[in-house]
């Protein structure tokens, strides 16, 4: 990445954490009381909760729940990869090449 890349990129997130920061300010003054009702079983917190940390907690699950799957994945791949890496090494060790 270059210079103007670099740039580009700061004032990218420059913007969004002044986008996220107006938000707190103006929402930090309003909560929500939250509950869960299943019909035979029904739940309330004690304390009601601000708009932004609902927000924020729920972009936070989100993106795990996007991001775990995607990690889980590439560990596999990693190790797939570490496995076959070894099996070519095994098969060039043992000096028997074998026509294609």
């Amino acid at each position: 990445m270059g210079r103007y890349g670099w740039v580009a990129l700061l004032l990218l997130l420059a913007l969004v954490v002044g986008v996220v920061g107006l938000f707190y300010v103006q929402n930090s003054a309003r909560t929500t009381q939250l509950s869960l009702d299943l019909g035979f079983a029904a739940w309330r917190l004690q304390q009601p909760v601000t708009v932004p940390a609902l927000v924020g907690g729920s972009a936070a699950v989100g993106f795990l729940l996007g991001f775990l799957p995607v990690w889980m994945q590439s560990l596999a791949r990693g190790r797939r990869i570490k496995r076959l890496e070894s099996q070519v090494a095994l098969q060039q060790d043992s000096g028997a090449a074998k026509p294609w």
